[in-house]
């Protein structure tokens, strides 16, 4: 950051709330919310780091968008050969000792904010 940047988000903690209060209508263009001065000055220092630099890429908002609506998200595709398949032999030798582990099984979550594929690997002796 550059040094007037850092010296007016320095000079935050220091003002009245009163004055915080009234940057916040400059800067968002809003009421602010009756929060504690904390608040204030962190939102305060988001925004202006936020003018200054940029915010958000427009693929980011999207889908900050589509949760906060309740939206299903799209999501990437995995990339090719990060994922194993069901019957996939890890081997792995560590000090003398060799461990096989196999995966058996993909088990879908329901929960929204996981929404992942879980991979569980299974020990096996070795043969």
């Amino acid at each position: 950051m550059t040094l007037p940047i850092l010296k007016q988000i320095a000079d935050l903690h220091g003002m009245p709330q009163d004055q915080l209060k009234a940057l916040w209508q400059e800067y968002f263009g809003t009421e602010p919310p009756a929060y504690r001065k904390g608040f204030l000055v962190k939102g305060l220092a988001q925004r202006i780091q936020e003018l200054t630099f940029g915010g958000l890429a427009a693929a980011h908002q999207t889908k900050l968008n589509a949760l906060v609506e309740d939206k299903p998200v799209k999501r990437r595709a995995p990339e090719a050969g990060t994922s194993l398949l069901p019957g996939t032999k890890l081997v792995r030798d560590w000090q003398g000792v060799t461990q096989c582990h196999q995966r058996k099984a993909t088990v879908r979550s329901d929960s929204a904010i996981a929404g992942t594929t879980i991979c569980h690997l299974v020990y096996l002796p070795c043969l």
